[in-house]
């Protein structure tokens, strides 16, 4: 698995990497720094949910125009579908609206191509699984602090693996905490048309160069995705254990608030002429002052503000590319691939 075959969605409050064969392979919720609910990046074990073509091929990804709505196209001899995966976000009642949601789309293109869902979520870092419940039109997994439920309009019977025939628009919400309680499809659309509307207008605000204008909006509109807005925190990544360098042992948690990396990241957001997320960070910094009587600070913080982070090895997950690294080019330490800790990177 290659970090370049990975798309990403968020919505400023979750956030979830999506492989080319239309696995979800790295989604933590209710928020960034929280236990992976899919962790296959790190690990074969550590779950994923999968909406792709019944013969495992790859598709092609690209994100519709100025947004940070995924798209996964998929040709099969069959016929062709793709997947739109997003996280919502849009303004309602003169708030952000950004619900603990994963929104994905299933729409035929041509002919009757045959699809396979896996829906296979690990409860963190246990890898254990949480015991399934099958509702009229939904799945609820538990065993986590809140609700986890798929509501889909999917035979529940073909979640699992069974492939079946696509003929038309099919839909799943993955939700943690409130489950989605109203009719599916019109829900979905208003979610997509609402985000669509969202991010184009987040980008027609950014200031850009002349040249290079796609690339610097796609930069921008990844960037914005690291912002926690609650709070106002920037993490450095979204990712977390992967090497720093092929060999070095040094597979740490990014998912944190690095103080120089977010500097970075608000010298950016200035050149862009986006300035809410510097005084949301402010407002985050702020708070960090306040609670410390000695007025210092630490290299990082968590996302809430608070600075009392542990170093833990997880020697029972594999890390990221196992496979693909001979025992050699791993390194003596690699196998504790998972730093419940950040570090200092500009990844």
């Amino acid at each position: 698995m290659e970090l370049a075959n990975l798309g990403l969605v968020g919505n400023c409050q979750i956030a979830a990497h999506i492989a080319h064969d239309g696995s979800v392979v790295w989604c933590c919720l209710p928020r960034f720094d929280a236990p992976p609910v899919f962790g296959a990046l790190l690990d074969e074990g550590g779950g994923r949910f999968q909406i792709g073509a019944a013969d495992g091929s790859a598709g092609r990804q690209r994100y519709l125009p100025n947004t940070n709505i995924l798209e996964t196209t998929f040709e099969t001899n069959e016929g062709a579908f793709r997947v739109l995966d997003f996280a919502p976000r849009f303004i309602q009642y003169d708030r952000s609206f950004r619900p603990k949601k994963l929104v994905r789309i299933v729409e035929p293109i041509s002919g009757m191509p045959r699809v396979r869902v896996v829906c296979d979520p690990v409860l963190g870092w246990s890898k254990a699984r949480p015991r399934r419940t099958d509702g009229s039109n939904h799945i609820s997994f538990d065993g986590y602090a809140e609700d986890l439920r798929l509501t889909t309009d999917v035979p529940l019977s073909y979640i699992g693996g069974n492939s079946f025939a696509l003929t038309g628009k099919q839909h799943f919400v993955l939700a943690w905490g409130n489950p989605v309680e109203e009719s599916l499809r019109p829900l979905c659309e208003q979610f997509l048309a609402r985000t669509t509307q969202y991010w184009q207008t987040w980008v027609k605000h950014c200031d850009i160069p002349s040249i290079f204008q796609e690339e610097v909006l796609r930069s921008a509109l990844a960037l914005k995705l690291h912002c926690f807005e609650d709070t106002g925190a920037i993490v450095a990544s979204l990712t977390s254990s992967i090497p720093e360098a092929p060999g070095s042992g040094r597979t740490w948690d990014y998912r944190y608030c690095w103080l120089r990396d977010a500097f970075y990241a608000l010298d950016a957001f200035r050149l862009l002429g986006h300035f809410e997320e510097r005084e949301q960070f402010l407002q985050y910094l702020l708070n960090i002052v306040a609670a410390d009587p000695t007025k210092g600070l630490a290299p990082l913080y968590r996302i809430d503000g608070r600075k009392d982070v542990e170093e833990t090895i997880l020697r029972d997950w594999s890390g990221f590319q196992t496979k693909a690294r001979s025992a050699l080019e791993m390194g003596p330490d690699s196998t504790n691939s998972t730093m419940c800790m950040a570090r200092l990177s500009s990844r």
